[in-house]
């Protein structure tokens, strides 16, 4: 990859140190820390399902095939806009203990809750806002990419544990559709 990207590969040591000052995680516990890490400037965390920018939100999924979904449903714009360069993603294993609150069931009631687009972003920012005034740690919910599936984002540092780097994916552009493969 290094190669592809016109990078020394006898500059790793540097390159490394690089991607340290930039705060770019290299293993499974600064991949956490990073997300509870607040930008310097607002928003000060990324907007997305179930965060408006104004808190720190773990996407996890209890199962990995989930996070493959996920991960392949958001890389599809970027690789679309660099189909020269491949994404790489680790799945993530880590303990949660907090509490918890339980989406599930609720998406005929509240189908924005796995809207296949942004436009259900708003209602589940504002579930996400009132569960943490709840006292939730975290939210189970069915997953929007991938039926019978759970995802669990998760709001507070404390909750996750022990994290360890699974297995890594390659997701790339071919033939104007993004694939994946296990490496």
């Amino acid at each position: 990859m290094l190669l592809a990207r016109g990078v020394d590969p006898s500059g790793l040591d540097e390159a490394v140190e690089a991607m340290a000052a930039v705060n770019v995680p290299v293993n499974a516990e600064e991949a956490i820390d990073f997300i509870f890490r607040p930008r310097p400037t607002p928003p000060h965390f990324p907007a997305s399902r179930f965060g408006d920018g104004t808190h720190p939100v773990f996407y996890s999924a209890i199962e990995v095939e989930t996070c493959v979904a996920e991960v392949l449903y958001h890389q599809t714009a970027e690789l679309a806009r660099h189909v020269e360069f491949p994404r790489y993603f680790t799945t993530i294993g880590c303990d949660y203990g907090g509490q918890t609150m339980s989406l599930m069931g609720r998406e005929t009631e509240y189908p924005d809750l796995v809207s296949q687009t942004d436009a259900g972003y708003p209602f589940c920012q504002a579930v996400a806002k009132w569960a943490q005034a709840q006292a939730a740690q975290a939210l189970e919910t069915k997953s929007a990419r991938r039926d019978a599936s759970t995802c669990v984002p998760v709001f507070e540092r404390a909750c996750l544990a022990n994290p360890e780097g699974l297995d890594r994916y390659r997701f790339f552009e071919e033939d104007g559709h993004v694939k994946h493969e296990k490496l």
